[in-house]
């Protein structure tokens, strides 16, 4: 077998371990050897929930209302609320609550510095031995806090990560195949979290013990991943718990959201290079989830660019039948591309189209945050997403908390 032939196998076998194989094995890895862990649905821990926000006029008044409506004891609960320099209607609104709840402790930083630097000043200011991340552009379920800290009776467990769902008022092709995208990666993280830890969470919907933050190094991280990483490092569990559900109203572009994928793996790439030791097989079940749900992810964008360039090598100086099927393979894909991004445009859902269009697009994007990081032209300021002027979520919320 010529070099050439052996480097397409290779590549093409890790592709569909990626896609195919691995989410078929950590099924039947937590079936085979379930970590259940234990949960106490009465443990009460003081909760800080900190949100970051930044140009938030639209939604943040819908969040707030719903994390006045969560059903925790007040006496257990605090909400920090940090803006980063809001040049809109934003501490205007976060400072009407702050007037209204004592335990609502808005902070209005004057100059924008990016989430990252604004987290680690709001986590400063937390009493709660838990600390509860949330986004502005979500709604909590009333449930959430209870769902969540009923797993922080076992000592063995370091965070909790929270269901993720998109609901969307313009439902068309994007939406439905981020969707299908939010299933899959939430049953991926069920049989992880069974199988031992998840690694792989929500950054709007999660909880974490104060006692394992680490202070964010630099405003490139992905905040919710160092987390992750920063627990695993402290061999520590993440739960996966779907009954505490975070809802966003989804109004993402194309544009949007292919920014937003590329972020992931740019700023991946970044907050992986702080726990390299994560990525050597000494690390066991952490090297293996890893690179299994994380790293193949990011790098098979550029797999398959080397694919295609090997095939294109071989057809040149060898011909043959495998080279012949992954350039025609390649011309189809880059078809179902073209049309699936056409059909987004104009409303038109095609089912198989859609979902190639999407995943192709989106390796596109996970290689433009690989080359960026690479080049190191990523940006530590956030562009929040199209936010819709008003959204209520399909479940309905309790009465607020009482008053100061």
């Amino acid at each position: 077998m010529r070099i050439v032939d052996s480097v397409i196998i290779v590549l093409l076998v890790i592709v569909g371990y990626c896609y195919l194989l691995y989410p078929l094995i950590i099924r039947l890895l937590a079936k085979l050897f379930p970590k259940p862990s234990r949960s106490d649905a009465s443990f009460r821990p003081r909760v800080s929930i900190v949100l970051a926000v930044y140009n938030e006029e639209r939604v943040i008044e819908r969040c707030i209302e719903s994390l006045l409506a969560l059903d925790y004891p007040r006496e257990f609960l605090e909400i920090i609320i940090g803006s980063d320099g809001s040049s809109d209607r934003t501490n205007e609104i976060v400072k009407s609550y702050g007037d209204r709840y004592s335990f609502l402790h808005p902070f209005l930083f004057p100059e924008r510095r990016g989430k990252m630097m604004v987290l680690n000043d709001l986590v400063s200011k937390a009493s709660g031995e838990i600390l509860y991340f949330v986004d502005a552009d979500v709604t909590l379920s009333p449930n959430s806090i209870l769902k969540q800290t009923q797993h922080f009776a076992d000592p063995s467990v370091g965070a909790v990560a929270g269901a993720y769902s998109i609901q969307s008022l313009k439902e068309g092709a994007l939406f439905e195949t981020e969707k299908d995208y939010i299933f899959v990666e939430e049953s991926i993280r069920t049989n992880e979290s069974l199988f031992g830890s998840t690694i792989g969470l929500f950054g709007g919907n999660y909880s974490m013990r104060r006692i394992f933050w680490q202070p964010l190094p630099d405003g490139l991280v992905h905040d919710d991943l160092f987390s992750v990483l920063n627990i695993l490092h402290r061999s520590k569990r993440i739960i996966f718990e779907p009954a505490s559900v975070s809802i966003d109203v989804f109004e993402r572009t194309m544009k949007e959201e292919f920014r937003r994928k590329s972020r992931f793996s740019s700023r991946g790439f970044h907050t992986l290079s702080f726990f390299p030791k994560l990525l050597l097989p000494s690390a066991g079940k952490t090297f293996f989830l890893l690179w299994s749900h994380k790293l193949f992810r990011w790098l098979t964008p550029l797999f398959l660019i080397l694919v295609l360039l090997a095939s294109l090598f071989g057809a040149v100086h060898y011909g043959g039948m495998l080279y012949e099927v992954i350039l025609w393979g390649a011309t189809v894909a880059t078809a179902c591309t073209l049309v699936g991004w056409f059909g987004e445009m104009t409303k038109i859902r095609i089912p198989i189209i859609r979902q190639i269009s999407w995943l192709m697009i989106m390796s596109i994007a996970y290689a433009a945050g690989t080359i960026k990081f690479i080049l190191k032209r990523d940006k530590a300021m956030w562009i929040p997403a199209t936010r819709p002027a008003s959204s209520t979520p399909s479940f309905s919320v309790k009465e607020g908390l009482a008053k100061k």
